[in-house]
């Protein structure tokens, strides 16, 4: 299978707070993944971050 998503070492800040802190994770094709979490948990931000649409 391809690698679909990759990311290495992602770091996520907003303001002083730090989110994430050396995150590493790989999807290849095919793979499902869910993300679950509470209203204001920060799902949407994390995608957002992988995908390169938050900096």
């Amino acid at each position: 299978m391809a690698h679909l998503l990759g990311v290495e070492n992602l770091r996520l800040t907003v303001g002083s707070r730090l989110l994430l802190d050396e995150v590493t994770l790989g999807l290849e094709d095919g793979t499902r993944v869910g993300v679950l979490g509470p209203n204001g948990a920060g799902k949407s931000t994390f995608l957002a971050a992988l995908s390169g649409r938050r900096e």
